[in-house]
């Protein structure tokens, strides 16, 4: 398609709206949408396509790189710790654990 005239942008806007247009298409939208002197039909399109535009994308030096997740080592007494944490967690969660034939024994006792 050809370059994005005020005779011709409702094209446009369709077409990216039915994801037909391409990544340079898309940039020339941003771009005729940031104009200052829009037709007033337009003007109501300016919001969506600047917000669009501000998504990013276009320059991926600004991102910042993801580092790996590392995981630090323990040291044998905080292994010990943690192990000593999930046996009491057990140790608890089993002794409230209730027995359904002691408690229907109770009940009617």
């Amino acid at each position: 398609m050809n370059s994005i005239t005020d005779n011709n942008y409702k094209e446009w806007i369709g077409r990216f709206l039915n994801a037909e247009t391409s990544i340079d298409e898309e940039r020339a939208l941003y771009a005729y949408f940031s104009r200052r002197d829009l037709p007033a039909d337009a003007e109501k399109y300016r919001e969506m396509f600047g917000w669009y535009a501000s998504m990013g994308g276009e320059s991926r030096a600004n991102v910042r790189r993801m580092h790996p997740l590392r995981i630090l080592p323990l040291k044998l007494w905080q292994w010990a710790g943690v192990a000593a944490i999930v046996a009491v967690l057990f140790t608890v969660g089993f002794n409230m654990r209730s027995d359904r034939a002691a408690d229907e024994a109770y009940a009617y006792s």
